[in-house]
């Protein structure tokens, strides 16, 4: 999940876009509208999501986020499962992995068992 200024969310999702559909990123992206979101409240920042194949192949994750960071996304990212959007999961705590800014690795916050 990249969050950022409606400014800077069309040049955000153009890149996103681009890479996708060229086989570098995951097997999807999406990307918030202009329209307002009653679920995010007075938030100003945009929401684009790029999907992986597999949440738990980490090897993949990993490959997805060194590209995100060489196509420029340097700011935190934060990875959330469907299954915890579904489930109404948001904001702090929700995300299952997290690479801090300019980070090439990410943490694991899964609950282990």
């Amino acid at each position: 999940m990249l969050f950022t200024n409606p400014t800077e969310h069309d040049d955000v999702w153009t890149k996103i876009h681009d890479a996708t559909v060229a086989g570098e990123l995951g097997c999807a992206a999406k990307a918030a509208t202009a329209k307002g979101n009653p679920l995010q409240g007075d938030s100003r920042a945009l929401l684009t999501c790029v999907y992986t194949y597999d949440y738990e192949d980490l090897e993949d994750v990993g490959r997805v986020l060194v590209a995100l960071r060489s196509l420029g996304f340097m700011r935190r990212i934060s990875y959330k499962t469907d299954d915890d959007t579904r489930a109404g999961k948001y904001g702090k705590g929700s995300a299952i992995y997290v690479a801090q800014p300019e980070s090439m690795d990410f943490d694991d916050r899964r609950e282990k068992s």
